[in-house]
């Protein structure tokens, strides 16, 4: 900030003051006469008048203005000692500075500093700055102190640096330095206007640990006065894993390089670049350390024996170490998997796992703080019955499918238990048929025209409440509805003929999608599923089972639920029994498996995609998703579907891959 003093009163055309005294003494001779008749007091005073109308006259003419002293300046000067500037390049900015001090003239107030890795006051009687880094914030801070001491409390810095800034946030200091009212300006240090061609390794930025095995990431950040071709090399213990030709532009250069560590212990990592020319070499290497712990392990969890064996062998060749056990297995507690950094869950259905076993994964993630990463295939999410589960809960992905303006037509057999316990209730509840007769009626109030429903009613003997029939309008609806409604109570319970029905019925349909679900709070001593569940896998018809009650064969329906493809659901209490068929309908009627061609395609910048290069593998299906908002889709499909997701969950990650992971499946 400058000071102006006041000189006085100056005029542009001064000579014209010397017509003031003639002006006056014409006027007071040629008044004289004129005004004698008039009295004394008046005749004095329209003399004073006349002369001070004139006087003005002639003022105004000369132009007066008001002086003003050279204004005092408050001036610091921060001058860069760093290890970037040549000798040469440092002497001309001292000089320059001289010469600016010297026109400033003795009035103004000034100050120099130099800085490299910090600042100090040149001339303070201890050697300049290390030059091992450029640290321009550091220079504004102490600048603004010493402006800040003064009587002026602001001022002006002046920067002269090459402009390579690698310790510091400048533009922070400037913000604060404007704030303050302080202006700073820049002087590029280039002495006789010639620019020197220099080269220098900044920084390495490694990690201080990793896991044997790991790929990871190491920005080389390099610095360069102009355009130049360099060749960068990065050594791995004395042995070179990586050279890259560059074409560096002027200024900062972050070039990524990946490597993986080979073994546990201390490693050494030196990077090396030799420019095409060079000031100088000392600046063109810099080396870094890092400490490899032990491989990390992996629990891969299989739902079918063999399933993941080529999977687990990927892994493995990746450096980690890789237990496979049945998802059956996972314990109820997390005492056991203590020793893993992650799970990986494989194509299981949320039907096939207990409560206190999802539970142990839930707080495998949340509160121990590793890693599950969920796999894909069809008998996960949303056809696994992930929906509403705790499962579900911990996923990047909702389970849900996203809802279609278009889709094919399904078919839906319900198969109902109406013997004679099924009239029974719990507490004040309505009975166990009645909230079977609603769960029909609601399932049915799902479908669009074009879809196909059929309702087998059975007790020790089946009938069709309502034959195969294809929905036409609003109206074929309503007529199914009533006739549900019409549904009774019978005698005892005999589950596999009426399955067999409604097997039969629906391999003779033509829809995309076909599915039975069976409910029931009876047992049965039926025998021959498991051909009949052949029969409906070949035919490409799923099942899901409703267990009513703790009286209900729990363990048979868990079974023909997970070898039919399906869900197995189990509720004490029957007003859950309308939500859970609602929700197997919108299963079905969402269509989450999707079988087509299709490529991924990058969504979202992720740490998981580092390793990806080039075109990217197309797929022949994938489980339809909905993205959960804070989580990140790295990959998904020309639909928008997530493909490859993944978000923090308490203290560790979960990733979902909504393909398979099968040679012979979806990912082939």
């Amino acid at each position: 900030m400058s000071v102006d003093r006041l000189t006085g009163i100056h005029f542009e055309h001064p000579l014209l003051l010397l017509a003031l005294p003639p002006a006056v003494l014409a006027i007071l001779i040629l008044a004289r006469a004129r005004l004698r008749a008039m009295p004394a007091g008046q005749r004095a005073a329209a003399l004073a008048l006349r002369v001070l109308i004139v006087t003005l006259l002639i003022l105004a003419l000369a132009e007066p203005f008001i002086g003003l002293l050279r204004p005092l300046r408050n001036v610091v000067f921060a001058i860069d000692v760093s290890d970037s500037l040549s000798p040469e390049q440092r002497a001309w900015a001292q000089a320059w500075i001289r010469q600016a001090i010297q026109e400033l003239g003795p009035d103004s107030r000034t100050a120099v500093i130099e800085f490299g890795q910090w600042a100090q006051l040149a001339g303070s009687g201890v050697s300049s700055p290390p030059g091992g880094e450029t640290n321009l914030e550091h220079a504004i801070t102490l600048a603004r102190s010493v402006l800040s001491s003064r009587e002026v409390s602001a001022g002006e810095i002046v920067l002269l640096t090459d402009g390579w800034e690698t310790a510091g946030d400048a533009a922070r200091a400037v913000r604060q330095a404007a704030a303050d009212g302080i202006a700073v300006s820049y002087v590029p240090t280039s002495p006789l206007g010639r620019q020197q061609l220099e080269v220098t390794v900044a920084a390495l930025e490694a990690p201080p640990f990793a896991r044997a095995g790991d790929l990871i990431d190491l920005p080389v950040v390099l610095h360069s006065s102009g355009q130049i071709t360099a060749t960068l090399r990065v050594s791995l213990d004395g042995q070179l894993v990586s050279e890259q030709q560059l074409a560096l532009q002027p200024g900062i250069s972050r070039v990524p390089v990946t490597l993986r560590l080979p073994s546990p212990g201390f490693h050494d990592i030196q990077a090396d670049v030799v420019p095409a020319q060079d000031t100088r070499a000392d600046n063109n290497s810099l080396a870094a350390s890092m400490v490899a712990k032990e491989p990390g392990r992996v629990l891969v969890l299989e739902h079918e024996p063999g399933q993941v064996a080529r999977l687990a062998e990927i892994l493995r060749a990746d450096g980690l170490e890789v237990q496979v056990q049945p998802s059956s297995e996972i314990p109820p507690t997390t005492e056991p998997l203590a020793g893993f950094d992650a799970a990986v869950l494989v194509d299981t259905p949320a039907t096939s796992l207990t409560l206190d076993q999802q539970k142990t994964l839930q707080l495998f993630v949340r509160e121990l703080g590793h890693g599950l990463v969920v796999i894909g295939g069809q008998r996960s999410f949303g056809p696994g019955g992930y929906e509403g589960s705790t499962l579900d809960e911990m996923l990047p992905v909702s389970s849900r499918p996203p809802e279609r303006p278009e889709r094919s037509s399904v078919a839906l057999f319900l198969v109902l238990d109406k013997s004679g316990s099924m009239a029974s209730a719990w507490s004040n509840e309505a009975s166990k048929l009645a909230m079977a007769r609603e769960a029909a009626i609601q399932a049915v109030g799902l479908l669009q025209p074009g879809d196909v429903i059929g309702i087998v009613a059975f007790d020790s003997e089946y009938q069709w409440i309502v034959p195969t029939t294809r929905i036409e309008s609003a109206d074929t609806i309503r007529s199914i509805q009533e006739r549900i409604s019409g549904l009774e109570s019978g005698g005892g319970t005999s589950i596999l003929p009426p399955l067999q029905a409604a097997y039969e019925a629906a391999s003779r349909v033509d829809a995309r999608l076909k599915h039975i679900v069976l409910l029931t709070d009876g047992q049965s001593s039926d025998r021959g599923y498991e051909a009949l569940l052949r029969r409906m896998e070949q035919h490409q018809i799923t099942l899901s089972t409703v267990a009513i009650g703790s009286d209900a064969d729990t363990e048979l329906l868990a079974r023909l639920a997970e070898l039919g493809g399906g869900r197995y659901h189990f509720t004490e209490r029957s007003t859950q029994v309308p939500r859970i068929a609602t929700q197997e309908t919108s299963i079905l009627i969402r269509s989450a498996v999707v079988e087509s061609e299709v490529t991924a395609q990058p969504a979202a910048s992720s740490p998981l995609l580092r390793s990806l290069a080039g075109d990217l593998p197309t797929l022949n299906g994938y489980i339809a998703t909905t993205p959960r908002q804070r989580a990140v889709t790295a990959l998904e499909t020309s639909r928008g579907d997530p493909l490859l997701a993944h978000w923090q969950y308490g203290l560790g990650r979960v990733v979902a891959w909504t393909s398979d992971a099968s040679p012979a499946g979806w990912s082939s």
